[in-house]
C-alpha cells in the first residue's frame, strides 16, 4: 500500500524557481514527510502484534529521480515479533515506487510496505489515511502560499 502526492501543481512551480527557492521547497516538504511519518506511526487504529506494519511505515522525497531524503524504517516490537520483516519489506517497496518515478519531478512517497497493508486499511483501522489526509492538507497550503 502506498500513495503519491499529485505533483502536477508543484511541478508547474518548481519551474518558476530559482535553486535556494527550490531548496527551500525540498526542505518544506521533506519537513511534511517527517510529520506525516509520525503521525502514521502514532496515530494508527490497528494492534501492534508483529511490528511488521508500523515498522514497514515510511516515506521519501525525490527531485529529478535523484533521492533527496529516505526516512529510517524503524524497527518496532509487537506481541508477537520484532518488526524486522517489516522494516526491511518496507524500504524495498519505498525503493521500488522511487525507482519507478522517473519523470523530472518533485515528489513525495510514503508507504506501509507489507503486503496486507491496504487490507487493514478497509478494515477501518488507519494505516495511513490519517497521514495521508496530513499531506494533502500541507501540499494545499504550500501551493497556496507559493501562489500569493
Amino acid at each position: 500500500m502506498g500513495t503519491k502526492v499529485p505533483t502536477d501543481e508543484i511541478n508547474a512551480l518548481v519551474e518558476g524557481f530559482i535553486e535556494d527557492d527550490i531548496e527551500e521547497l525540498i526542505a518544506q516538504i521533506c519537513a511534511i514527510g517527517e510529520n506525516a511519518l509520525a503521525i502514521a506511526r502514532r496515530d494508527h487504529l490497528y494492534k501492534v502484534q508483529t511490528g511488521n506494519l508500523t515498522s514497514s511505515t515510511g516515506f521519501a522525497v525525490t527531485h529529478n529521480g535523484r533521492e533527496i531524503v529516505v526516512s529510517q524504517f524503524e524497527q518496532v516490537e509487537g506481541s508477537a515479533g520484532n518488526g524486522a520483516e517489516g522494516k526491511k519489506q518496507g524500504l524495498e517497496y519505498l525503493k521500488t515506487l522511487i525507482g519507478e518515478d522517473s519523470n523530472g519531478c518533485l515528489t513525495l512517497t510514503m508507504v506501509a510496505g507489507m503486503d496486507y497493508a491496504a487490507a487493514v486499511e478497509a478494515m477501518g483501522l488507519d494505516v495511513l489515511k490519517s497521514a495521508e489526509a496530513y499531506i494533502e492538507r500541507e501540499f494545499d497550503n504550500l501551493i497556496k502560499r507559493y501562489r500569493a
